[in-house]
């Protein structure tokens, strides 16, 4: 079967170096970073005390809008749900060598260089441990809080976990398809 030219592991690259400058830039430019500011760095909506609700008034911009669209600062949680549910996927297209597992392999570099099995293993597995540590002690130490973060912040967040555990098996693939 023919495999088509894009290459996973770039597109997971393109990925995090995107959402990294898209980060650097919205933390650097003043009217942008509203977006991604929370809790003590959080920048004041416009310096204003008027409601989000008060559409009528002329300090608020369309920045201030997409910042007052915030979730609970307790939502964290879903980082590492993802995380897990990624980890968990993941393994079980490894050991039943799946649909997915040969689908993603289409999108892969020949798998000359790369990481060894037992490196892309090593690294499922600490970063499983790392989803399930990190579940753990959002579920069970941490205190619930009443703080907020921009949905920005948590799309980019959620995003970054589901294309890490995509990253951790793109790398070799096809060198683990032929195992």
């Amino acid at each position: 079967m023919a495999y088509l030219p894009v290459d996973l592991a770039h597109l997971c690259q393109a990925f995090f170096i995107s959402i990294t400058v898209a980060a650097i830039g919205a933390s650097s430019i003043p009217t942008l970073r509203i977006l991604v500011s929370y809790g003590p760095r959080a920048v004041p909506i416009s310096g204003t005390t008027v409601p989000m609700t008060d559409t009528k008034n002329k300090n608020i911009t369309i920045w201030d809008k997409l910042a007052g669209l915030q979730v609970p600062h307790t939502w964290f949680t879903h980082f590492y749900m993802v995380s897990v549910a990624s980890s968990t996927f993941w393994a079980y297209q490894f050991a039943s060598d799946g649909a997915i597992f040969h689908l993603a392999s289409r999108y892969t570099s020949s798998g000359l260089g790369g990481m060894t099995t037992n490196q892309i293993i090593i690294a499922w597995a600490l970063m499983a441990f790392q989803g399930l540590r990190r579940l753990y002690e959002s579920l069970k130490l941490l205190k619930p809080s009443t703080a907020q973060m921009p949905i920005a912040s948590y799309l980019l967040g959620v995003g970054f976990y589901l294309a890490v555990g995509v990253a951790i098996w793109a790398e070799g693939l096809r060198k683990l398809r032929g195992r």
